[in-house]
């Protein structure tokens, strides 16, 4: 039977990263205020609020993990076993199915499960399939991040309703994958045309069962236009346009590519170094890697990188992200 794992909402990481910045804001304000007692005053004061803060995440996270732990020891008084499984029908849509061996059962009680999600909590008749065995399934979107699933035993007035698990949808049906990527280049002075090193790393952190990658490349974008992609899952020498070379390597969790091109771009212009991956199920999944925009001065072009979203996410254009326009 499943093992029960524990994992934060997604609320929960958004709240600890909230507390972190003002843990950073206080220190920085800490730093500027010198001798300046009234501002000295007030650093002190939001510092006390910031650690009163972590004190309620910290409880708030406690709470809610203790709370999933404690439904579950109780549902252990009437539940023997249990399964639960999440397949991905598609790109959109994802079936939870449930099955559980009670302990006890009579005839005329009623058993029910209950999916609680991000989108809505839908009640799950149970089917019993023989004995004290009872199963249900409901279909959710594939974009959840997450549910709590209960069971619940109706004998007379009596109710018994208690966790049964925490289940993560996105990790059962997606891939999830991170990557890196860095803008190298060279000019001359007086001269239009930039040398660009492009280099990325594509990391699949975490992969469901019966899912793999299908395709996936690198893209180079100036501004709207994508003007060069590399694929990312061959393993050998590629030549591209003269002047352009690429390598890749690829192993069941790292790929990597690293190529040489010439580009003539204009002051002020957006790179984009941007990949594209699909999955066995047909999901497609962006990021960008490296931002850079084309800089001048002494005569010289040079590219300013700036922060990207390196964490891909679902593409819901579909087929549409390998030629955006």
């Amino acid at each position: 039977m499943k093992e029960r794992k524990l994992k934060p909402g997604k609320e929960t990481i958004l709240i600890c990263l909230g507390t972190a910045n003002l843990v950073l804001v206080a220190g920085g304000l800490f730093f500027l205020a010198g001798e300046n007692r009234s501002l000295l005053r007030q650093v002190q004061e939001l510092q006390v609020k910031v650690s009163q803060m972590e004190g309620s995440v910290t409880d708030t996270v406690r709470g809610i993990s203790s709370e999933i732990q404690r439904g579950q020891e109780r549902a252990d008084s009437f539940v023997d076993q249990f399964q639960v499984t999440v397949t991905s029908k598609d790109s959109l849509r994802a079936e939870v199915h449930v099955t559980a061996d009670l302990k006890e059962y009579r005839e005329g009680e009623e058993v029910y499960f209950i999916w609680e999600g991000a989108e809505e909590t839908v009640s799950l008749p149970a089917v019993r399939t023989e004995g004290t065995q009872f199963q249900a399934e409901t279909e959710v979107s594939a974009l959840t991040e997450s549910g709590i699933l209960k069971i619940y035993k109706k004998s007379g007035e009596e109710i018994k309703g208690e966790i049964l698990e925490h289940v993560s949808v996105k990790d059962a049906c997606f891939l999830q994958m991170d990557c890196s990527g860095f803008l190298g280049w060279s000019s001359g002075t007086g001269k239009t045309e930039v040398e660009l090193s492009p280099d990325v790393s594509l990391f699949t952190v975490s992969v469901p069962e019966d899912v793999y990658l299908t395709r996936a490349e690198v893209q180079i974008y100036i501004g709207n236009e994508m003007i060069q992609a590399q694929n990312l899952l061959e393993t050998e020498k590629t030549s591209g346009a003269e002047g352009d070379t690429a390598w890749m390597e690829g192993t069941d969790s790292i790929y990597t590519a690293s190529w040489n091109m010439k580009l003539s771009p204009e002051t002020g212009d957006r790179i984009d170094l941007r990949i594209v991956a699909e999955d066995s199920n047909g999901t497609v999944y962006s990021a960008v890697a490296a931002r850079g925009i084309v800089q001048e001065e002494n005569g010289l072009l040079s590219i300013t990188e700036e922060p990207s979203d390196q964490t891909l996410h679902i593409e819901p254009e579909g087929e549409k992200a390998w030629q955006r326009q």
